[in-house]
Parts: structure tokens; C-alpha cells; sequence
């Protein structure tokens, strides 16, 4: 009798003891499940975005939901561009950048070896497969626990680097698979996003081709019918820029248009949209503003140009720039190529009054006359650029 309750009892302990581990199995499998589907949700929302900034501002603020890192760094290397991207994080907020980009070169090779056989590795694992001196010293003072390469068909583009948690621990298994996971598509969505962004923007300078500027300059027509709200052209043409390549050589033409460039783009919002339009000639549109604010703007561009501090052979270059502009309002038959003609037009004024100099024109009843005409000698204008 009693052999039976023992072997009774150890039956039910048995019993117990594997609904127990049913149980832990199916928690197991729920939390799996969940994790699995906050990935989907995360990386479907992730390849709807299309620019950089707003792929990185999406992980930092998926981050911020789960874990916060010491430091964060993300290096990118854009295809065909010399300038590199790179963007630093301390407790998740942007800090400057600091990294010296040409220490990348000695990096690659090793990343592309990462990048083939693992898509995260920790640093201590680094170092023993390539050496401690490899990894820059600069970037070993950010405490890096991982490095994630960032590749594609060609190899390494960037990295990432993540030190520990603020609160000193180290990422769970579950947090490390959602980080190799979330990069690898971040990956593949940010070397296409960049493939984009190289077919839209001139390689000299950076800014966006005029091809785009059309395009951009028909959804802005829409957009101001739709909301009958007015926004802006601005075209901008360097004085005497032939003088530059005659007299200093193409060379310095071409820093010339970068400099110009860069200061076009520090002087509008994110929002607007900078273009080379043709050679030495640039144009902007400005979203939602007025002939007050437009001026405004082309003044404050015309005044920081003029302030643009360039050396030649120990002398200075003085650059100084037209600009014509026009306000885009909700007037029908509106064509982008009319907008263009518009601002052409006070560009010529501004430079047929001596350069150096800015000019806007307003549409009016004499422009809707003009439309009308032009609609009805080409009606296939309608739908052009």
C-alpha cells in the first residue's frame, strides 16, 4: 500500500512537473510572439519613411521606448559622395560629431568580414579577432559594448555603435536580436533611400537637380490651389561668374558653387526646396509664405553670399549674386514653366538695374490673361514640367 502512494505521489510531482514547464513554454512562446510581432510593426513602419533624418528619428524614439543607451553613433558613408554622415548620441539627445572620417578606410575591410558573417558583434570580440589598436581611440572613449555594420550588395556603407544601458547593464538577448533585426532593414531601406537621393541631388553641390525642382514646383502648385494659401519662388544667378573660371580657373568656379551652396541651404528651412537650376544659376521654392516674407528671404541670402570669404593666391574673391523671385498664389491654370518665366523675369530686372541686388513680382491680372492664352495656343502645357 504504501509503495503505491509513493509511486502515486511521484506520479502527480511528475504531473505537476510538467505543466509547469508546459506553462513556462507557453509564456515563453507568448512573450516570443509579442516580440516578434512589435518587430513587424516597428520595421513596417520603419520602410514607409524615406529620409535619413526621419529613419534615424524613428529609432531613437523606438529606443526610448525600451532602453536608453550611454551613447549611440551612426556613421554613414552615402555611395558615390565623399562626404560622410554621422550622427552622435548621448542618453539618446544629438551631440556634435567628432569622429575623424578618414580613420573609416582602416575599418571597412573588417566591418565588410562582420557584415558577411554576423550583423552585430560585441566589441570585446572585435578586438580579439582584429586587435584592440585597430578600433579608432576616439571612439573607444564612447564605451562601445556593440558594433553593427551597415551594408549592402557592395559591403559596409556605416556603422552603428552602442555602449550599455545608462542604468550599467547589458542588452537581454531579446534586446539584442531586436537591434540586429531593426538594422539589417535599416540597412536595406537606407542604402535605397540614399540610391534616391543620389539620382535627385547634383554631385557638385549637393543640392537637388532641376528635374526635381519641376516636380517639387507642381506639387507646391497644388498645394497652394488646394489650401489657397501662397508660397514662393526665388531665382538666383551669380554676377560675373564667368570671370571666376577666365580669370582663377574652373576649379575655383566650382568652390565657388559650393560655397554658394551651403549657404542657400543654412538659409531656408528644411521644408523648402534648393536646386542648381543650370550652371551658375540656383532656385528655391518657399513653402507657404508672402511677397513681404519672400524678399525677406532673398535679402538675407543676398547679404550672407556677400559674406562669403574666399582666397585665391592671396587675394580675396568677392561674390555677389541676382535674385529674382516671384509669389505663387491659387491662380487657375497655373503652370510650373510659367512660374519659372515669372522669376526669370524679375531676375532680369534685378540684374538689368545693376546686380547685386533682389526683385519680386506678384501675379496678376495681366499673368491669368497671359495663362489663358498659353493654354489655349498649347494645351499639352497643362501637364508639362
Amino acid at each position: 500500500m504504501s509503495e503505491a502512494v509513493d509511486i502515486l505521489k511521484q506520479y502527480n510531482q511528475s504531473q505537476a512537473l510538467e505543466q509547469q514547464n508546459i506553462l513556462k513554454t507557453v509564456d515563453s512562446l507568448r512573450k516570443e510572439n509579442k516580440e516578434l510581432k512589435r518587430i513587424v510593426k516597428d520595421i513596417s513602419e520603419l520602410i514607409t519613411l524615406t529620409s535619413f533624418e526621419a529613419m534615424i528619428e524613428y529609432i531613437i524614439s523606438k529606443f526610448l521606448d525600451h532602453f536608453i543607451p550611454e551613447n549611440l553613433f551612426i556613421l554613414i558613408k552615402p555611395p558615390r559622395k565623399r562626404n560622410f554622415r554621422q550622427y552622435y548620441y548621448k542618453r539618446l539627445i544629438l551631440q556634435d560629431s567628432y569622429f575623424d572620417e578618414s580613420d573609416y578606410v582602416y575599418l571597412k575591410d573588417s566591418l565588410d568580414d562582420i557584415s558577411n558573417e554576423n550583423s552585430i558583434i560585441f566589441m570585446s570580440d572585435f578586438d580579439m579577432l582584429y586587435g584592440k589598436d585597430l578600433f579608432p581611440a576616439q571612439l573607444k572613449k564612447l564605451n562601445p559594448e556593440i558594433i553593427i555594420p551597415l551594408s549592402a550588395i557592395g559591403g559596409a556603407f556605416g556603422f552603428v555603435l552602442i555602449s550599455k544601458k545608462i542604468t550599467g547593464e547589458s542588452y537581454s538577448p531579446i534586446e539584442l536580436n531586436y537591434m540586429k533585426r531593426l538594422f539589417s532593414v535599416f540597412s536595406v531601406v537606407l542604402q535605397n533611400g540614399l540610391h534616391y537621393e543620389t539620382s535627385i541631388k547634383d554631385p557638385k553641390t549637393g543640392l537637388f537637380t532641376s528635374d526635381y525642382f519641376f516636380t517639387r514646383l507642381k506639387e507646391c502648385i497644388s498645394t497652394t490651389q488646394r489650401y489657397k494659401v501662397s508660397s514662393g519662388m526665388l531665382m538666383l544667378d551669380i554676377d560675373f561668374f564667368k570671370k571666376f573660371n577666365d580669370t582663377y580657373g574652373h576649379l575655383v568656379g566650382d568652390k565657388v558653387l559650393i560655397e554658394i551652396a551651403k549657404v542657400l541651404q543654412a538659409s531656408v528651412r528644411s521644408e523648402d526646396c534648393v536646386a542648381r537650376f543650370g550652371g551658375e544659376e540656383f532656385s528655391i521654392i518657399l513653402n507657404q509664405c508672402t511677397s513681404n516674407s519672400i524678399f525677406t528671404v532673398a535679402e538675407r541670402i543676398r547679404k550672407n553670399i556677400e559674406k562669403i570669404s574666399l582666397f585665391e593666391k592671396g587675394e580675396e574673391l568677392k561674390i555677389t549674386v541676382s535674385i529674382g523671385g516671384c509669389l505663387i498664389e491659387a491662380i487657375n491654370f497655373l503652370t510650373p514653366k510659367y512660374i519659372v518665366k515669372k522669376a526669370d523675369q524679375a531676375l532680369y530686372e534685378s540684374k538689368h538695374n545693376g546686380r547685386n541686388r533682389s526683385t519680386i513680382l506678384k501675379m496678376g491680372l495681366l499673368d491669368l490673361a497671359s495663362l489663358k492664352k498659353d493654354l489655349k495656343d498649347n494645351p499639352s502645357d497643362e501637364d508639362d514640367e
